[in-house]
């Protein structure tokens, strides 16, 4: 089957090649220069020329979770230029991803592993798809629905993610097509209302308040139905709704041509509903221990006494659910209190002061978290020394030293901001690992950007860099040398290629060790299919590859081709053939959704 495959797409891609510039002249952009357009469009050139180099290689790999991950994202690649030949590629991830659960046992006592990766596989198959065409997306929803594993039983309604996926598509199409968004935000309501449904509704109330209004009306029917008293995602549905519906009559009502949105307003006789509503959920929840609600009693109880406040302020507060959160308060664990309590008390921008005398009487669990908002708060005021000197009288030793990176993480952030960078710089080096003392550099990088010195942020970053060995000794090192990387791109450096050259050699032994060794010793491992990585789950190697691959996204705008011939050195064709699609991806104007949400420059614990 591999070889037929590999001949048919190197036939179809010969025709193929000479059509996309043809059929595709890059349009003038705003804003750019025509040496810009010009460099934007050779890069566009070479992005579909990988491509068509690529998808002959999807048929050489092993396992169908690669092929049909890699079939997809070429078929959305594709869509632009042929949009004929792209839906025959999205066909074909569809048969390929039909095939790997039509093998599977439902009542295999290892389904229930492998079910997860599946849909973690299908989800990412979905989001290549999606933003194409809603119906392509829709049909191949339809036709990958997973069997859920025998010994789900009826829990496998409150994980179903169909109902997610087809909410995710309806959120795209709001500005769009709305009575589209609206048609499948009425069928998700249908099946179970949940939180994703009132974000949808928000969305719709933006530009269209009429379908607005058909989508508040379904809720309130489903509500009060009496259908939906265990079902944990309806439950939340139902809470933020009342949440929005409180808050909305304690704000003011715009005045009209001001062009903001007014608030969603609930009549007390439908938030008198969601209360009715929260008060059967608990009581069912109650009576069903043993079954998919029994989970969910006292985080319902939990919820439901947050609101009690504003429903008794408002005169909503109804017998029911006060019988139902009273019967219940025995159930709440001790440390969701805790963290609850702290969170209230958070909600009202506490002083330094009374976030150190709440701390005395907190529960020792939760203690600690009030000592470092305590200090941050000291940080925000510009009272560092005294912001040190909480952590440094109340803390333990042993929570003491991340706490304190924390709090000078915070403070270096601080002095950047307002320019003090040299001090900010001292106070980066002197954190107390590695990781920590890169990621405060980084911050700062991004900072001085910001403020436009180039210069500044160019310094900071090899400074950064300095510290880093290269090849990396673990994965830590792995993250924060990429991080350097995709900074120096941000700023328009190549630099950042240089610590990429010497990563190949490096995983390619560590991906031939890892192959051998994981097979043996888990023959079931997710991240390992017929003697590939297959990249689902984000396990062990897995998850560099995929941070590798960000990288090189971000990298190859400045220096395509030095980003391809890193990736061509990796030895994996499973591997060259994610980096190739991933450089095609970001030469034709796309990203990942990982590779779009970059770096996160924090502390290490």
């Amino acid at each position: 089957m591999a070889r037929t495959l590999v001949v048919l797409a190197a036939a179809l891609f010969l025709t193929l090649s000479l059509q996309i510039p043809a059929q595709n002249p890059a349009p003038t952009t705003p804003g750019l220069t025509d040496e810009q357009l010009k460099a934007k469009q050779e890069l566009e050139r070479k992005g579909a020329q990988l491509l068509l180099e690529t998808v002959p290689e999807i048929g050489l790999l092993r396992t169908g979770y690669n092929r049909a991950r890699s079939y997809a994202l070429a078929g959305s690649l594709l869509w632009k230029f042929d949009e004929t030949r792209a839906r025959s590629f999205i066909q074909q991830a569809q048969e390929e991803f039909q095939h790997i659960f039509g093998a599977e046992d439902p009542n295999d006592m290892n389904y229930m592993g492998r079910f997860y990766t599946l849909q973690q596989l299908r989800r990412e198959m979905f989001q290549s798809i999606s933003p194409l065409d809603p119906q392509v997306a829709l049909d191949f929803l339809h036709a990958t629905k997973l069997p859920p594993p025998a010994q789900m039983g009826s829990r496998f309604a409150s994980i179903d993610q169909d109902a997610g996926l087809e909410l995710e598509l309806a959120l795209r199409l709001v500005k769009t097509d709305p009575q589209r968004a609206l048609e499948i935000g009425e069928a998700a309501v249908a099946l179970g209302p949940s939180p994703q449904v009132i974000t949808l509704l928000n969305l719709l109330r933006a530009g269209n308040p009429d379908a607005a209004g058909a989508l508040m009306n379904d809720l309130l029917k489903a509500f009060a139905s009496g259908k939906l008293n265990t079902n944990n995602q309806a439950f939340y549905a139902a809470y933020n709704l009342l949440q929005i519906g409180l808050r909305s009559k304690s704000t003011p009502v715009q005045a009209p041509g001001t062009g903001q949105i007014q608030p969603l307003q609930l009549s007390d006789a439908s938030m008198g509903l969601l209360v009715s509503y929260l008060a059967s959920a608990i009581a069912a929840a109650k009576d069903d221990s043993a079954g998919p609600g029994g989970g969910y009693y006292s985080n319902f109880v939990q919820a439901s006494s947050s609101l009690l406040p504003d429903l008794q302020k408002f005169g909503l507060m109804t017998d029911a659910l006060r019988t139902a959160i009273g019967s219940g308060a025995s159930s709440i664990n001790p440390g969701q209190q805790a963290w609850t309590d702290f969170q209230a008390l958070q909600a009202k921008n506490p002083s330094v002061d009374a976030l150190i005398q709440a701390a005395a009487s907190a529960p020792m669990q939760t203690r600690n978290n009030y000592y470092q908002a305590a200090s941050n708060q000291a940080v925000n005021a510009g009272d560092y020394d005294r912001a040190r000197q909480i952590l440094n009288d109340n803390v333990s030793a042993e929570a003491k030293s991340n706490m304190l990176d924390n709090l000078n993480f915070q403070i270096l952030i601080n002095l950047g901001q307002k320019g003090n960078f040299e001090q900010a710089r001292q106070l980066a080096l002197g954190l107390s690992k590695i990781q920590n003392r890169v990621n405060g550099l980084l911050q700062l990088s991004r900072i001085a950007g910001q403020k436009k010195d180039l210069s500044l942020a160019l310094n900071l970053t090899d400074d950064a860099r300095n510290l880093l060995t290269v090849p990396p000794e673990n994965i830590q090192q792995l993250s924060s040398l990429l991080a350097v990387a995709e900074t120096f791109a941000s700023l328009k450096s190549k630099h950042g290629l240089d610590l990429l050259d010497p990563l190949p050699p490096q995983m390619n032994q560590l991906i031939s060790a890892s192959l051998l060794i994981d097979s043996y010793m888990q023959p079931d491992n997710p991240a390992i299919r017929e003697g590939e990585l297959t990249f689902v789950g984000g396990f062990g190697l897995s998850s560099s590859i995929q941070q590798i691959s960000n990288a090189l996204e971000s990298l190859c705008v400045n220096d395509f081709d030095d980003a391809k011939s890193v990736a061509d050195h990796f030895q994996p064709v499973e591997v060259r053939v994610r980096l190739h699609l991933a450089l095609a991806r970001a030469a034709l104007g796309g990203a990942s959704n990982e590779a779009q949400s970059g770096f996160f420059f924090g502390i290490v614990r």
